[in-house]
């Protein structure tokens, strides 16, 4: 459950390195006009907070499973 559960809100993450490359699909769609940094996608307070929330419930949960 440990790495599981947070493997993709890190730095190697596919969403945020898709984001913060130029020339990007969503740039050629006109989705975006400029690349995202990850000060935007990976380090933003919500994907901070989500990602400590999700390990302490985790740790809550395995914490009251019975044996």
């Amino acid at each position: 459950m440990g790495l599981g559960l947070t493997w993709h809100w890190g730095l190697s993450g596919s969403a945020p390195l898709l984001l913060a490359a130029a020339g990007n699909e969503f740039i050629e769609l006109g989705v975006i006009d400029e690349p995202v940094g990850t000060s935007a996608t990976v380090f933003s307070g919500y994907a901070l907070a989500l990602t400590a929330l999700s390990i302490v419930f985790a740790a809550i949960i395995l914490f009251l499973l019975p044996y």
